[in-house]
């Protein structure tokens, strides 16, 4: 909940739970913000009171790994890759729902040293698996430089 009053604190504490509060200020804007943790179980019901409210909204962050989908077990070499993005440290899901806007971000950290036959068709039947198109010059591969630092290098898939 962006912003609140006493009322609607009253009436979503009784919907969601007991409340987070957050207070923070960045340059001359101040925010306070007040927070609920849903579990996935009741995320469907909830989803609907939110839409239903204009002053509330839904984040959802989905952080995994990859797996091998003949045998369910994880790819390999994904916790030792390099964290690119300090905010995202694996692949993960950002979800931002609310009456009045939707947002979807995607970060694929794949666990590839190089791409051959096999790994162009991982990620082939992920492109044709998933509800969205993929930019084709979003795609980055990171070697380790002699100094230690990773470098990226534009792939084309």
């Amino acid at each position: 909940m962006t912003q609140f009053k006493l009322g609607q604190l009253l009436k979503n504490s009784l919907r969601f739970g007991f409340p987070r509060f957050h207070f923070w200020s960045y340059m001359a804007i101040r925010k306070n913000l007040v927070s609920w943790n849903v579990s996935s179980r009741s995320l469907e019901r909830k989803i609907s009171l939110i839409t239903a409210d204009d002053n509330l909204l839904i984040a959802i962050l989905w952080r995994f790994y990859f797996v091998n989908p003949e045998t369910g077990e994880v790819l390999p070499g994904q916790k030792e890759l390099p964290v690119v993005e300090i905010r995202k440290p694996q692949s993960e899901v950002y979800v931002r729902l609310s009456n009045s806007s939707k947002t979807v971000s995607v970060w694929f950290a794949l666990p590839f040293e190089e791409l051959n036959e096999g790994e162009l068709n991982y990620i082939n039947a992920l492109k044709g698996a998933l509800p969205f198109r993929f930019s084709s010059k979003s795609w980055r591969t990171y070697q380790r430089s002699k100094d230690d630092s990773w470098f990226a290098r534009k792939l084309e898939v």
